[in-house]
């Protein structure tokens, strides 16, 4: 979907696409230095936080005219995920599930 396009959508339907995607997180642990990646429900809180990080990153790749790429836009909003969940893969958590929203 080009930049365009996904500007079209309208700010309610990315709002509906960062609630729908925000109801999971994938928490990182670690067992004997072996990554465990575990995908839950979550909680209200995470969930919240997952959704206002999803919905930004929506409305910055709308609102972005320079027909730059949308790499610059995951790459940041993973980091911010990190900050404030770190114990979530914010690859699953965050970066996959945009990736998925603006292919489509």
């Amino acid at each position: 979907m080009t930049q365009q396009e996904f500007a079209e959508i309208g700010e309610q339907e990315m709002k509906r696409l960062a609630r729908e995607n925000s109801k999971e997180i994938v928490i990182r642990s670690y067992n004997d230095g072996n990554s465990c990646d575990d995908r839950r429900e979550a909680t209200p809180e995470e969930s919240e936080i997952l959704y206002r990080l999803l919905y930004a990153a929506m409305l910055a790749y709308g609102w972005r005219s320079n027909g730059g790429s949308i790499d610059s836009i995951l790459d940041t909003v993973e980091f911010a995920c990190h900050q404030f969940l770190p114990e979530a893969n914010a690859y699953d958590s965050i970066y996959i599930p945009l990736r998925k929203i603006t292919q489509t």
